[in-house]
């Protein structure tokens, strides 16, 4: 058995397919990770099963192939990022009981770990990272990421970092949808599962994906719950069955930020909420997936535009 990628044209219209079983460049394995970048070059690089790495051209030819990538940017919950020139930059985001520690690793597309910093401990093991501790990460340039605070974090706080480790920036927002708390309550984990007790009170927000342009602009995207969520979770029994009005259980903020100005352009709250799982490189467009009646999947885009309205904002 293997996964298939499936290559669409920027209309939606389907042009190829490989990946199965003796069809196309090589097979994926068929369990484990399955994740997409593309490189400054238009490369595709396939992060699947276990830690395998492989690189594509952009006319789907064969490139190479790292079979195992190391422990380091295996851990369940780690978020990976490909830079423009070709490196991955990994974290694992927090531990249970360490939860303000977070780190960074810069690895290359052969496998070589070439600079941990932050605090990023080689294994955690599979028990002790939290739920939903990975950061949103972003490109920022050539040498340097934006990185979210992990979800369990209590701050709405955004740092600017090079490769080489070093703080260039930190971006922080004070706003009464995301207060400050000492304690924050871990997030359940993804996909959504029903809770073993009905909860007395609703998760803090989480920032869930963010993007830059080459302009210094900054997206985020964070999930707010409602005053309704204790109720609509509470009402949540059959784990395979999530509430039909579990869309309600959260809101939604969009926020355009000029980091070089550190001025905030726009800031839009959409009551009926639905997940950006993420953004394409340099651009202000947002992804998601929907899943169709028929079983299938269909990839929808997000335009984040901002008026002349917004930007006296």
């Amino acid at each position: 058995m293997s996964r298939t990628i499936a290559v669409w044209d920027s209309a939606g219209g389907f042009e190829r397919s490989f990946g199965q079983t003796g069809e196309g460049p090589r097979e994926f394995e068929d369990f484990g990770m399955f994740d997409l970048f593309v490189d400054r070059d238009d490369n595709l690089h396939v992060l699947s099963g276990l830690g395998q790495w492989t690189v594509l051209s952009r006319e789907m030819e064969w490139l190479s192939r790292v079979q195992r990538m190391p422990q380091i940017m295996m851990h369940r919950v780690a978020r990976n990022l490909l830079m423009p020139r070709g490196e991955i930059v990994t974290s694992p985001g927090n531990l249970r009981d360490q939860l303000p520690l977070q780190g960074f690793a810069v690895l290359t597309t052969e496998g070589e770990v070439l600079r941990t910093f932050g605090w990023y401990p080689e294994h955690g093991g599979l028990t002790n990272w939290t739920s939903h501790a990975r950061l949103p990460l972003t490109v920022a340039d050539e040498d340097h990421f934006w990185a979210g605070p992990s979800v369990i974090r209590s701050q709405y706080l955004v740092e600017k970092r090079g490769l080489d480790g070093q703080l260039q920036l930190v971006l922080r927002r004070q706003v009464p949808w995301f207060p400050d708390d000492e304690e924050p309550e871990v997030m359940l984990e993804e996909p959504p599962e029903a809770p073993l007790e009905p909860p007395t009170e609703p998760p803090h927000p989480s920032l869930r994906a963010m993007a830059a342009d080459t302009t210094g602009l900054l997206v985020t995207y964070t999930r707010v719950p409602t005053d309704e969520w204790v109720e609509i979770i509470g009402r949540w029994r059959d784990p395979p069955r999530i509430p039909d009005d579990y869309g309600n259980a959260y809101s939604a903020y969009i926020e355009v930020i000029d980091t070089r100005a550190g001025v905030v352009l726009a800031s839009r709250h959409l009551a009926s909420w639905f997940d950006i799982e993420g953004f394409l490189p340099g651009r202000m467009k947002g992804f998601r997936r929907v899943e169709l009646p028929n079983g299938l999947i269909e990839i929808r885009f997000i335009d984040i535009v901002l008026t002349n309205h917004e930007q006296g904002r």
